[in-house]
């Protein structure tokens, strides 16, 4: 019988203005000139060092916005309440790997784990390493944005399970893969943000796909017989 092991994650789902597919920037209100942008940085910059000032129960709206120098009307433009300040991107992250699932010419699920850690390492520049430790320190001193932060990488793993079944991979295989790669992802994730660490998202990934092969090894079991 083959073992599957379900891989139980949690980490930081962080995507910022650098972090959508291929790197680029990201998209400003139409017709706004780029001021969307930067009016969208400073209202999760301002949110960021009240939370870590004040706790996120300790922090209103109007706060955010007066700290950015923006109107409450502004902020919930962008948000549409002060914690997916924490977590305002997503979407793009899921697309980002569905895309490159999708556009892939592989067909097995190894090969598409790959491609899916691929993806979701261009939403990580390496500039962006010090946003992402301020949210971190937010996200660990509040259990309701950790909750909220696991329901993220569950809808996460669900996003690069469809991608992969709509490839063609068998769905628990597509299951399984799916899980392995956000659990790869969630690991290297808290290690790229470690006081000291300097190496790539890339890097550090390759690196911890590597030690969970060496662990799952030994549990790669022939088929057993009947009975057993």
């Amino acid at each position: 019988m083959r073992v599957i092991s379900r891989v139980v994650v949690g980490a930081g789902l962080d995507v910022g203005e650098k972090g959508w597919a291929g790197g680029g920037p990201a998209e400003p209100l139409l017709g706004d000139g780029g001021r969307g942008r930067k009016v969208h940085c400073e209202e999760r910059d301002a949110a960021l060092t009240l939370f870590a000032q004040q706790g996120l129960d300790g922090t209103t709206v109007a706060e955010i916005a007066a700290t950015a120098g923006v109107s409450q009307r502004t902020f919930f433009r962008y948000f549409i309440d002060k914690r997916e300040v924490i977590f305002w991107g997503q979407e793009k992250l899921e697309q980002g790997i569905s895309d490159g699932i999708s556009n892939s010419a592989a067909t097995d699920p190894t090969s598409l784990l790959a491609t899916a850690l691929d993806a979701a390492a261009t939403f990580f520049p390496d500039q962006r390493r010090p946003h992402s430790r301020r949210r971190r320190a937010v996200i660990d001193a509040d259990p309701t944005l950790q909750e909220r932060e696991l329901l993220k990488f569950a809808a996460l793993a669900e996003a690069v399970a469809l991608a992969m079944r709509q490839h063609d991979v068998e769905p628990a295989e597509a299951a399984v893969a799916a899980q392995a790669a956000v659990a790869i992802f969630s690991l290297s994730f808290t290690i790229w943000i470690q006081d000291g660490e300097q190496r790539s998202m890339s890097e550090i990934q390759r690196a911890t796909a590597a030690q969970l092969r060496s662990v799952l090894q030994p549990l790669d079991l022939e088929d057993e017989p009947a009975g057993a």
